[in-house]
């Protein structure tokens, strides 16, 4: 196996990678019906949906944001009956947070939109370069969910 230097992966792949994946998701987000609902708004509902039931400390830790301001969003959510807060039965000091049933159509909405907008573009694509797509989502895959520790930083 061939070693590369961080600089020249970074060049040949992190950048190229980068810039790809900002203009997908910025289309992907002028595609979608968001209504009153930021990115952030978003993120922090698909973090709820994905956790269940649990506290807003351990919601802004998944978010990487401080408690307050997930807090906050958290009641910007629930306002638009997107979650809920309900009374932690481990702990009276503390509340749990869920989503709704209209959360979660919201999420669904949104789901639906940006794949139908993603079908679309795929017939776009010729046999090969859908290929070279099915065969990159596993590193892909891997990329989302492997989290390094602490903020990235940059090589020299």
């Amino acid at each position: 196996m061939t070693t590369v230097h961080p600089t020249e992966l970074s060049e040949e792949v992190g950048v190229p990678l980068y810039r790809a994946l900002v203009r997908l998701s910025r289309r992907l987000r002028s595609t979608t019906p968001a209504g009153e609902l930021t990115l952030t708004k978003l993120s922090t509902l698909a973090v709820v949906q994905s956790s269940g039931s649990s506290r807003v400390t351990d919601l802004a830790s998944k978010l990487g944001i401080a408690a307050a301001t997930t807090s906050r969003m958290i009641d910007s959510l629930g306002e638009l009956g997107l979650v809920e807060r309900t009374p932690d039965p481990d702990d009276q000091r503390a509340t749990r947070v869920t989503i709704t049933a209209s959360g979660e159509a919201a999420l669904e909405r949104l789901h639906e939109s940006g794949t139908a907008y993603l079908d679309i573009r795929l017939a776009e694509l010729g046999e090969a370069e859908l290929k070279a797509l099915v065969a990159a989502l596993p590193a892909l895959e891997q990329l989302a969910v492997n989290e390094i520790p602490g903020p990235a930083q940059p090589h020299p």
